[in-house]
């Protein structure tokens, strides 16, 4: 088998509620990425130091998840996404309404906040 990873971006929508955000993430986003068939890890990191608003455009993600896997191949790692992460992509099943998909920085320094093995 093969060794992947899987970044995904985020921003949080409401400043204010920031450390909500960042619990969902540690105890039920990085949790359900740890479900997904092929998943050996996942961590979350913020993007540090902080970066001036102007110098940090809003399609930048402050926050970055790394997501390990191991599978033959993109499609497998495709259809285990989709088949675990997709139903939760409901705000009604957990999704949370502060997650706002965000493109990492290029040339970020990321700190890390948490991290989940299997």
């Amino acid at each position: 088998m093969a060794k992947w990873i899987l970044l995904v971006g985020d921003n949080c929508a409401d400043a204010a509620r920031e450390d909500e955000f960042r619990e969902w993430w540690e105890k039920i986003h990085l949790p359900d990425f740890s479900k997904t068939r092929g998943t050996t890890k996942g961590t979350l990191y913020e993007l540090v130091p902080p970066v001036p608003e102007q110098e940090h455009p809003e399609e930048m993600a402050r926050f970055v998840a790394v997501v390990e896997i191991e599978a033959d191949t993109a499609d497998e790692i495709q259809k285990a996404l989709r088949d675990n992460m997709g139903p939760k992509h409901d705000k009604e099943k957990g999704f949370s309404e502060l997650k706002v998909p965000t493109l990492p920085a290029p040339l970020g320094v990321y700190k890390q906040i948490s991290s989940l093995s299997k």
